[in-house]
């Protein structure tokens, strides 16, 4: 089981994070939640110990709010208590170990939120989602990217034209993305249009000018064909909030389906 530890910092900060739980349960990871639970039978201070006691992996998000309360600079008394307690039980625990523990790991949802990770597990491989998705998946789910091979392995003409034709599939795999608005695309200026595309594009460091593919329900919903590794990073981005200022309200994985009789393709003017 893996168990995640939070700070409730945002309504948005609690569904990405949900976002994740879902994602790895869909990934056929045992990802265990709060937010999956009303009233745990003991309530929730026995329900925190049992998690952590049993969880194999302990996922750390850091946000400013985590950390506060897990260095007590959050001093308002009766406030982030699942927290402070979580992180007395974790820090017990790595103090029982010696600090030779594995079990906890950091995440973040940006890079440059890796200042918040505590410092009693700041020299722990933390993961920066979405980009770092895979890495995480493999390491809990007991993955290896990197095996060694045995002393004196030598690799012949068919294990590299293997790992070249692995290395095309991810470069060129593509799947669709629907993004969600709060307003009908086709009310946009175009100025406010190619400045929504332009910000995908800043976002993604994608190499390519990005195009639509549909839109659907009016035009309130907009289809985007990307890479896969792209699709997954604007997947997180734009449920984590980065995209709001432009009218982005969520954005979802498309799974494969018959055409939409009511989708409409998108001319190349955009």
């Amino acid at each position: 089981m893996v168990f995640i530890s939070y700070s409730h910092d945002s309504p948005q900060h609690s569904e990405t994070v949900r976002n994740l739980a879902d994602r790895l349960r869909n990934d056929g990871v045992d990802a265990e939640l709060d937010q999956y639970h009303a009233s745990p039978r003991g309530g929730w201070p026995l329900w925190m110990h049992r998690c952590l006691a049993e969880a194999e992996y302990v996922l750390v998000v850091c946000s400013n709010g985590y950390h506060q309360k897990v260095m007590h600079l959050e001093v308002t008394k009766g406030k982030g208590k699942g927290v402070k307690w979580e992180s007395l039980l974790t820090l017990n625990e790595l103090y029982q170990s010696e600090g030779l523990s594995d079990k906890f790991i950091p995440i973040v949802f940006h890079r440059s939120q890796s200042e918040f990770i505590p410092s009693p597990i700041s020299g722990h491989t933390f993961y920066s989602l979405p980009e770092e998705y895979p890495k995480l998946f493999q390491r809990i789910s007991s993955q290896t990217s990197e095996l060694k091979p045995p002393l004196g392995f030598q690799s012949n003409d068919a294990t590299d034209q293997s790992l070249s034709s692995v290395s095309t599939k991810i470069a060129t795999e593509s799947v669709d993305i629907d993004i969600v608005l709060n307003e009908d695309f086709d009310q946009f200026s175009v100025e406010k249009k190619n400045a929504l595309l332009k910000a995908i594009e800043t976002l993604l460091g994608a190499d390519h000018e990005i195009r639509l593919k549909r839109m659907r329900r009016g035009s309130v919903v907009l289809t985007l064909g990307l890479p896969a590794h792209l699709a997954e990073r604007l997947f997180w981005a734009a449920n984590a909030g980065e995209l709001s200022g432009l009218n982005v309200v969520k954005a979802s994985m498309v799974e494969e389906r018959a055409e939409d009789t009511r989708s409409t393709p998108v001319k190349d003017s955009y």
